[in-house]
């Protein structure tokens, strides 16, 4: 909500009392009107481009195997062919424009429904070096120190190590709160997970989810 002017003065006032502004970015689906399909308010540089787009048709349904994870739809939310080069720089642009106008970091919604360079032969992309390593240059360009870090509940799927994530970027540990708030429910002492990370990262790399919007 609100105009480009308008979120810059925000991060310029956030910054006068040493807030820090973190852009949560969601760069690997778009709206649709009902449901597996395309809203009409999109851009038709992308909306009338196929190779934008992986198969709109399918929905994710197995969360063991990356190539349903990576390559179908968000509960009918259309999937972006993030290993598409216009996309990549779409997402790109609008992260430095966020970064010129004040953005501090950013947070990637969804960021394990997008492929790694890891990946299998069929799934891998360059989309997070490109993304990752792309804005942070900028940012350092401008002396912003860029914090970034993605939603990855639970594990990648399939074989994937957390590891093709956290080379980019830190991530999301959401079964950590749960842990703390069934200890606390029962009457447990909680303090046993104060230190206990439920992913193969460092603490440094991990973000607590305490609670979510869904």
């Amino acid at each position: 909500l609100g105009t480009r002017d308008q979120f810059k003065k925000m991060c310029d006032t956030a910054h006068q009392y040493g807030i820090k502004v973190i852009v949560d970015v969601v760069a690997n689906h778009l709206g649709n009107k009902t449901g597996n399909d395309l809203a009409d308010t999109l851009d038709p540089d992308i909306k009338n481009d196929s190779s934008c787009w992986h198969n709109i048709k399918f929905n994710t349904t197995n969360y063991n195997d990356r190539y349903d994870i990576t390559q179908h739809c968000m509960a009918g939310l259309p999937d972006l062919n993030t290993g598409n080069k216009k996309v990549q720089n779409y997402a790109l642009g609008f992260l430095k424009e966020c970064i010129d106008a004040g953005a501090d970091g950013f947070r990637f919604d969804g960021a394990k429904h997008i492929e790694t360079p890891d990946d299998d032969a069929n799934v891998k992309s360059d989309f997070w070096p490109t993304i990752i390593d792309g804005a942070t240059s900028y940012a350092q360009s401008k002396g912003v120190d860029l914090y970034c870090y993605g939603e990855v509940l639970d594990s990648p799927g399939g074989t994937l190590s957390i590891k093709s994530y956290t080379k980019y970027m830190s991530v999301t540990d959401n079964t950590w709160g749960v842990n703390v708030l069934n200890n606390v429910i029962g009457g447990k002492n909680a303090n046993a997970y104060s230190s206990s990370y439920n992913k193969s990262a460092s603490a440094d790399q991990l973000v607590v989810w305490a609670e979510s919007h869904d």
